[in-house]
């Protein structure tokens, strides 16, 4: 009984890991949307992701200064047109 209710759980979970990595790569690509419009705006020649790390588990990029950062700006940008939060005063 319990293997064939494993078995019958694999298909499922199968079908939840693609529609998850479905739904990531929709999120990467709208953010890599949004990041290539800023930098050709900007006129930038390169831009790394200071949260990446190498194989080695150490940070890909060692120090940047703060105001090198644009994800904020990214962020409002891919937010823009979300819906409202439900108002806490009723």
């Amino acid at each position: 009984m319990i293997e064939r209710s494993l078995s019958s759980a694999r298909p499922r979970e199968r079908q939840l890991q693609e529609q998850f990595m479905r739904m990531r790569k929709d999120i990467i690509d709208d953010i890599m949307k949004v990041v290539n419009e800023k930098v050709k705006a900007a006129g930038y020649d390169l831009v790394l992701d200071k949260t990446g790390v190498s194989m080695g588990q150490v940070p890909v990029v060692l120090y940047s200064r703060a105001d090198l950062d644009f994800s904020n700006e990214i962020i409002t940008s891919l937010n823009k047109n979300a819906p409202k939060p439900p108002s806490a005063a009723n």
